[in-house]
């Protein structure tokens, strides 16, 4: 069937270094949350300015860290890998989760979240995360459009500029893109290593 790999950035704040140092970066590890845009999962950037961009982000809620980035290759068998940037593999998917949103509910139920399955804000991790389980999925792969986004030169600083940028979208019929990929098998994360530490400021 053939392999797929991928070059991802993963930003994050110092505190987390020594951890990820230890152990890697582990999918288990991570916090489950229904609203994580693709399930439960380390989320790589394709973009590194993109990964630095978080990085600060991160870093900037956690007083006293300081940015750092990763580097690795993502490695996985192409049977495992959800590529929703794939049209024929995204009508599969949807197709799917609209056939097992019985199944869904009652996984919902048996996990006591309290929350209606057809919030989607709340319950799409579980939609990835179901679906996954299912058909051994271990990346999903799939590229967001943003209006703007703080990584961007002349970033709209304020709630009117922003606006700007929304309608501008709508009516020229652009975005901007953020690949994003997530890996929730560890053993698909290849040669991970720290690629910018702000404090040190090294780059590897």
């Amino acid at each position: 069937m053939g392999y797929i790999s991928l070059k991802g950035y993963y930003g994050t704040c110092s505190f987390a270094k020594q951890s990820i140092d230890k152990r890697g970066l582990d999918p288990e590890a991570t916090d489950p949350r229904n609203d994580h845009w693709l399930g439960k999962g380390v989320y790589f950037f394709e973009d590194i300015v993109q990964a630095k961009w978080w990085a600060t982000i991160t870093s900037n809620k956690n007083y006293g860290s300081f940015p750092v980035v990763y580097g690795a290759s993502i490695v996985a068998d192409s049977g495992q890998v959800l590529n929703l940037d794939n049209n024929d593999e995204q009508v599969l998917f949807r197709q799917f989760i609209q056939e097992n949103l019985e199944a869904v509910d009652k996984l919902c139920k048996e996990a006591n979240r309290g929350y209606p399955v057809f919030d989607k804000r709340q319950f799409k991790g579980i939609f990835y995360d179901y679906y996954k389980r299912m058909f051994g999925i271990k990346v999903v792969i799939y590229t967001f459009a943003k209006d703007f986004a703080g990584y961007l030169q002349n970033y709209p600083n304020n709630k009117a500029e922003r606006q700007i940028q929304r309608d501008l979208s709508r009516v020229l019929g652009i975005s901007f893109n953020e690949k994003q990929i997530c890996v929730s098998d560890q053993d698909c994360i290849k040669d991970c290593k720290v690629i910018e530490d702000v404090e040190e400021a090294e780059i590897i």
